[in-house]
């Protein structure tokens, strides 16, 4: 019997850890899933300004606002979405034509519970792919170079 007692705190421990890995890589693949989606209904271009930042805010309810960068931000758990066509260099914004490639990036972050104390990391996923026909929402912002959209 001491011995389990000895042993049982270090397999808790072991149990939880595990678990709360299984629920990170779980919301991961969730957002990996949402950025492939959303870089799907980009890439068949959604219809005239129906995708961008401040149409898909408004579509996801009043828990998120949109930015003039191009991103839309949670109040609820600070995730950050942005999509933008990924034009050559040199480019102007708004040049995107069929074969270009749309990229949708999404991060969050994620608190782990405190019984492991390992804290938060933040969960990034990115999605990229060709544009099927010349876009017809010039809501969609160009690759501004902001960190979140970089390749």
């Amino acid at each position: 019997m001491v011995e389990f007692a000895l042993i049982a705190p270090l397999f808790v421990a072991l149990v939880a850890g595990v678990i709360q890995f299984a629920v990170a890589l779980n919301f991961w693949l969730d957002l990996q899933r949402l950025a492939n989606q959303g870089a799907r209904s980009a890439a068949v271009n959604c219809g005239t300004n129906q995708c961008g930042p401040t149409t898909l805010a408004k579509y996801l309810g009043p828990k998120t606002t949109a930015t003039p960068e191009g991103q839309i931000i949670s109040r609820g758990n600070g995730a950050t979405v942005e999509i933008c066509y990924v034009t050559p260099s040199g480019s102007p914004a708004g040049t995107a034509t069929a074969g270009d490639p749309v990229r949708v990036s999404l991060q969050t972050k994620f608190q782990f519970v405190p019984l492991i104390r390992v804290g938060t990391i933040t969960l990034k996923a990115k999605a990229t792919m060709r544009l099927e026909r010349k876009p017809t929402s010039p809501a969609l912002p160009a690759n501004n170079g902001s960190a979140i959209c970089a390749p």
